[in-house]
């Protein structure tokens, strides 16, 4: 597999110019296997990208813009959906990431409502399901 690179030029936390070299690598896995570098390549992100109809006032990001010259830190994007084991349905899964020591788990939860009491808000309980997918609407 041969990474993607681009040169950007940006800005550094203090305000001097920098000049940044990205690499961009997408993988596949399932099932806690390791990941492996995926067929098919996905291009650096011009413009963020949003859910639904692309509206920004509406939608959920979908993917951010790679264009960015510095980040304190290294960007890991999962797309995916969570799947409960064995096909089951379950009100809640967490789902988890792991690269190296760093490991990141999600709680994802079954659709649920949102309600305005007296107090502040109230939700209802997850609705069960067997797969969900992971995007910032929900």
């Amino acid at each position: 597999m041969e990474w993607l690179s681009r040169i950007t030029p940006g800005h550094a936390p203090d305000g001097s110019p920098i000049l940044s070299v990205l690499g961009k690598g997408t993988f596949r896995f399932a099932n806690g296997k390791t990941a492996r570098p995926d067929e098919e390549q996905i291009g650096f992100v011009e413009a963020d990208e949003f859910w639904g109809k692309g509206d920004p006032a509406q939608d959920s990001v979908r993917l951010e813009s790679d264009l960015t010259a510095f980040k304190a830190m290294t960007d890991l994007i999962f797309i995916g959906k969570a799947h409960v084991p064995g096909g089951k349905k379950a009100g809640h899964l967490d789902v988890g990431l792991q690269v190296g020591a760093a490991r990141k788990i999600a709680r994802v939860f079954g659709n649920r409502k949102a309600y305005v009491t007296a107090t502040g808000l109230a939700f209802s309980e997850p609705e069960p399901f067997s797969e969900m997918p992971l995007d910032y609407s929900r």
